[in-house]
């Protein structure tokens, strides 16, 4: 009896082990890539400005007050030689660069294709920028020896008064294919590429005086008179950033950089003199092309809401930024008539800084 009673529950064991055991044994043991935790594909979700019934457009429009600032522009040199007549003791005298008004225009246009942008952009500057050197009439030994002027033979002219006057116009197009994202919760940025054409035109005009007799014998009164037209067209490429605060507010800091094939016509340098023909001067080059790099850098504070039942989004923003054209000035430069196809172009960078107040309309 004892050996019938192991033996019944040895074989009621086997019957409770026997369906964990199968359990176990239908399971198939993990593979490699099921030992990997999964990961989710990643998708910056789109950051425009979400608006009810809305025909996905919008415009804007900037007030700018830019300080142009170029290389080589310098009237001259402000020379005291009361000490010592072989000694070069003075100043540059360079323009007086101001700060000008200007405005631009945009128009955009959100796609429904993964939330592409697309945004058009004209851009309006104009200045005039002047410098007045006057010197004692009764100092012989204060001068002022021209950096603009062909000089005549060997002898280095002098003057007691110098005047320059710059003026500049630029006028840009850009054109950009842009999408908004996050990539935080409180920050997103807008990458874009496209097409720039600008278009900067510059004169430039100089005139050298003396009012003593001793000195306008020598040196009469000289006028120089120089021109560049620009225009190029290239790629440009960047990307804007908004650091998002709370209640609207941001900071916000863009970058952007493009390189232009640019034909410069109409370059002329014109000289002439009151009393003589023979310091006469006009040197032309109507057809020059280079390729001509831009920069620019900005960062500033905007504020932006809804109405009219999110309807519509307003923003306003302002920011200061700095620009670079590389190599933008093409005045020619000389060193005197007795080999003037030596002459050449400095080449300084036009800088361009200030503030640009902008107003947004999505609708």
């Amino acid at each position: 009896m004892k050996q019938f009673k192991y033996s019944k529950w040895l074989i009621l064991s086997l019957f409770a082990t026997t369906p964990i055991l199968g359990l176990q044994n239908e399971r198939p043991p993990k593979t490699p890539d099921e030992m990997t935790p999964r990961m989710e594909p990643g998708y910056n979700a789109s950051s425009r400005y979400e608006t009810c019934d809305s025909y996905d457009f919008y415009f804007t429009g900037s007030f700018i007050y830019w300080q142009p600032i170029q290389e080589n522009m310098e009237l001259g040199l402000v020379s005291d030689n009361s000490a010592d007549l072989d000694l070069v003791n003075g100043k540059m005298v360079d323009l007086d660069f101001k700060f000008k008004p200007g405005f631009k225009v945009g128009v955009g246009l959100v796609f429904d294709y993964d939330n592409w942008d697309t945004y058009l952009q004209y851009t309006w500057f104009r200045g005039t920028h002047d410098i007045t050197s006057s010197l004692d009439q009764a100092n012989d030994n204060l001068t002022l020896w021209p950096a603009w002027q062909i000089v005549p033979g060997v002898l280095q002219p002098r003057y007691k008064q110098g005047k320059e006057s710059w003026k500049l116009r630029m006028d840009i197009i850009d054109w950009d294919l842009a999408r908004s994202y996050y990539v935080g919760t409180k920050l997103t940025f807008r990458p874009f590429f496209g097409l720039r054409a600008a278009w900067i035109q510059q004169h430039v005009r100089i005139d050298y005086r003396n009012f003593a007799s001793n000195f306008l014998a020598i040196w009469p009164t000289t006028h120089v008179f120089q021109r560049s037209n620009s225009f190029g067209i290239g790629p440009r490429a960047g990307i804007m950033s908004n650091w998002l605060l709370g209640r609207g507010f941001r900071i916000y800091a863009n970058g952007e950089a493009d390189i232009l094939y640019t034909w410069y016509s109409k370059l002329r340098a014109h000289q002439e003199s009151d009393v003589s023909t023979a310091s006469h001067y006009t040197i032309r080059d109507n057809d020059s092309e280079y390729l001509r790099a831009h920069m620019e850098m900005l960062i500033g504070l905007g504020w932006g809401t809804y109405f009219r039942n999110n309807s519509w989004h307003m923003d306003l923003s302002a920011d200061y930024g700095f620009q670079v054209f590389f190599d933008q000035n093409m005045f020619r430069n000389f060193t005197g008539d007795q080999n003037v196809g030596k002459s050449h172009s400095p080449n300084g960078n036009l800088y361009v800084q200030g503030l640009t107040i902008t107003l947004r309309f999505d609708f």
